[in-house]
């Protein structure tokens, strides 16, 4: 049986790949399509989780809404995208092209 850290869920692991794959990729120009279900599910844990993404206040006064997948969340001024590039912006990693929202 394979443990995790104290204090994560067995979300965690695929939100890590997720979001660092994209890390290492992007920056290389490799491009890797993240699975929209599976960007769903990781960005669900990172909305709910204030620390260390603080997610909410990342986006305040915006309304999220995924193009690929039936997900939405905040209010405000919408920002359509692929749900994908929704968990970056959520973890703080602002895709380019993203017009409307402050890097970081």
């Amino acid at each position: 049986m394979r443990k995790r850290p104290p204090g994560t869920t067995p979300v965690d692991p695929l939100n890590d790949v997720l979001v660092h794959t994209q890390d290492v990729a992007r920056p290389l120009g490799i491009t890797v399509s993240l699975d929209p279900e599976a960007a769903a599910t990781a960005a669900d844990l990172v909305w709910k989780r204030p620390f260390p993404f603080r997610a909410q206040a990342r986006v305040q006064g915006r309304e999220l809404i995924a193009t690929d997948v039936d997900w939405r969340r905040g209010s405000g001024e919408p920002l359509e995208a692929p749900m994908g590039e929704l968990l970056l912006i959520l973890t703080g990693r602002v895709p380019v092209p993203v017009r409307g929202l402050p890097p970081g």
